[in-house]
């Protein structure tokens, strides 16, 4: 192995010329720590060829999975060989739960372009779920473990306060009376979900396409002793037009909203759909934001896809 590698140091052209796709399983077998770090040695001089060794089909994927996940194959490299490596193989290899959410999410931040992060569970462009107890200098997912069995190109972003004195505690973003909180996001994505955690009373307004405060998507979401509602609204120059609602909403359950190119929209509980509707103004999308008009609302975790 130690041979190989000096091999491909020394002549990466003759090293590319003799490799085979078979070569990953049987060098694997004698030392994957040393076999991770040759390729990510080759991975700065001939990326597109183990792309392609990468891409074959006589490589099997746990092996690339495995071999993604060694430290001694770093996230840099990784990123570079998959811009070389079929698609559906770099979903494969992202999708999968043996790549720890840290290392994916390294992975994904150098590669820059959300929609190559996989299309299986584990893809999502933002994920928060606050469990460093932090709205900025945030901490990564290593220091704090999380539930979000998600990728997620940005992890645990950055928010700026848009109003009153939102704070963070026990792993829930809480929001009292008047209080706000934002983040830049000039991605659409087509799936937006946060799972409200128990406070009685709850009212929260989830803007998850916004412009800015007169232009944006929400879920209007009220769940009190006078209202128990969740609407689906647009808001256009200010002014409100609710496109779907339901009665039956509460707080711990999973909130999710979908919408597809042809503008239809759909509200999931928990994975069963309560609203339905077809609209197909979008404003500009800059930003992702969280605000109470009054009462409380404790934000468990979210994610856009």
């Amino acid at each position: 192995m130690a041979d190989l590698k000096e091999m491909m140091l020394r002549s990466p052209t003759y090293f590319c010329a003799i490799a085979r796709p078979d070569w990953i399983a049987e060098l694997k077998e004698k030392n994957e720590d040393v076999l991770a770090a040759t390729i990510d040695a080759a991975a700065g001089m001939c990326a597109s060829v183990v792309g392609g060794i990468f891409s074959h089909s006589e490589v099997s994927l746990p092996d690339l999975v495995s071999l993604c996940a060694n430290d001694n194959l770093t996230a840099p490299r990784i990123a570079r060989i998959f811009d070389y490596t079929k698609a559906s193989r770099v979903q494969q290899i992202l999708d999968d739960p043996n790549i720890s959410i840290q290392k994916g999410q390294e992975i994904a931040d150098e590669m820059k372009v959300p929609m190559k992060i996989g299309s299986g569970g584990r893809r999502c462009i933002i994920a928060d779920d606050w469990n460093d107890n932090r709205l900025e200098r945030r901490f990564k997912a290593s220091y704090y473990p999380t539930d979000i069995d998600k990728i997620a190109a940005i992890f645990r972003p950055e928010w700026n306060i848009l109003s009153g004195s939102p704070n963070v505690r026990d792993g829930q973003l809480r929001l009292g009376g008047g209080d706000g909180v934002i983040v830049s996001l000039t991605y659409l994505g087509t799936r937006w979900a946060y799972y409200p955690a128990g406070h009685w009373p709850f009212r929260n307004r989830f803007h998850f396409i916004r412009q800015d405060g007169d232009n944006y998507w929400m879920l209007w979401h009220e769940h009190h002793a006078v209202t128990k509602k969740l609407a689906l609204q647009k808001v256009v120059g200010g002014s409100a037009t609710e496109v779907g609602s339901t009665s039956d909403s509460g707080y711990g359950y999973l909130w999710e909203v979908t919408r597809d190119e042809d503008g239809n929209w759909e509200v999931f509980r928990d994975g069963v759909s309560k609203i339905t509707a077809t609209d197909t103004w979008l404003p500009t999308m800059n930003e992702v934001c969280f605000y109470t008009p009054d009462d409380n609302a404790d934000i468990d975790y979210f994610w856009v896809m």
